[in-house]
Order: structure tokens, then C-alpha cells, then sequence
């Protein structure tokens, strides 16, 4: 199917305010095929809805990537697990220098 230019500005807006974490979601479930014609549902209402390869192509086109936030997000757990192993040393200080030998 090639969609006409009134579709693919229909879609372009969609999904511009869908976001790439919708279409990386909506991407890996069961519900879109494998095929680059396969329908992605969930991005506008009515038919005709965006295809795999449509919709792939402006990820790519847009360089709407998930790694930075993907990123993001292991930086301030990996932080976080820090400060609350740093809480428990500090608690448990005495009993923890006692067992080393530094007391």
C-alpha cells in the first residue's frame, strides 16, 4: 500500500504526538506483524493506519532513540543503590568495624 500524502501527514503528526516510547512499545508487542505492510494500531483512529515500514522509517528519520533515557535511567539506579548501601554502612558502622578488626 502506498500511502497518499494526505496519510503520511496524518501519521507524521500522529505519531509526533504519540512519542517514540509509544511506537517502541506499540513495535515489539503482538498486536503489529512482521511484515513491512503490517497496520500499526494505535496511532490514529481511523483507517488507514501507518504501516511497520512507515512507521519504522521515522524512527529512523526523526533519530528518535530510546538509549539516553534507557541510559539515564541505569545511571540514577546504579546511584541510587549507591547512596542506599552507603545508608546501611553508616548505620551499621560499629558492628561492621568490630567484625573487620578495626575497632
Amino acid at each position: 500500500m502506498n500511502p497518499t500524502s494526505s496519510d503520511s501527514r496524518r501519521w507524521s503528526k500522529a505519531l509526533r504526538a504519540r512519542g517514540a516510547e509509544h511506537l517502541c512499545v506499540a513495535m515489539s508487542g503482538r498486536s503489529v506483524g512482521p511484515g513491512p505492510d503490517a497496520p500499526v494500531f494505535g496511532v490514529v483512529d481511523a483507517a488507514p493506519h501507518p504501516t511497520r515500514a512507515f512507521v519504522e522509517a521515522w524512527l529512523v528519520t526523526n533519530k528518535r532513540k530510546l538509549r539516553p533515557r534507557a541510559v539515564a535511567v541505569h545511571i540514577v539506579a546504579f546511584f541510587s543503590a549507591a547512596a542506599a548501601l552507603g545508608s546501611v554502612i553508616e548505620k551499621n558502622w560499629g558492628t561492621i568495624s568490630h567484625f573487620v578488626g578495626w575497632s
